[in-house]
């Protein structure tokens, strides 16, 4: 997946999951806060960040004061560093 391809699929995924505070356009120095997400949308939102990219996040890598090109950057870290997520690879 392409730089644009990441960051449209991000922005997808938060309009989504959340509420923009304004009718501003999503670019890449918008906050995660400014979509108003509550825990829940922003666990939701983490999990389909998750799905999506095929890696796995922890909670200390999404954090609401991230700008999407922060968020950008370490989706891309971890699509470079772990490739497929590991839980589909679980054998038992």
């Amino acid at each position: 997946m392409t730089t644009s391809a990441t960051f449209n699929e991000i922005s997808r995924l938060l309009a989504q999951y959340g509420t923009p505070e304004t009718d501003t356009p999503i670019t890449p120095d918008v906050p995660v806060e400014s979509f108003q997400l509550d825990s829940l949308e922003l666990l939701e939102f983490m999990m389909a960040l998750e799905e999506v990219f095929q890696i796995e996040l922890d909670t200390d890598t999404l954090r609401e004061d991230m700008t999407l090109a922060e968020l950008q950057e370490q989706i891309e870290q971890r699509r470079e560093t772990t490739g497929p997520s590991s839980k589909r690879h679980s054998a038992t």
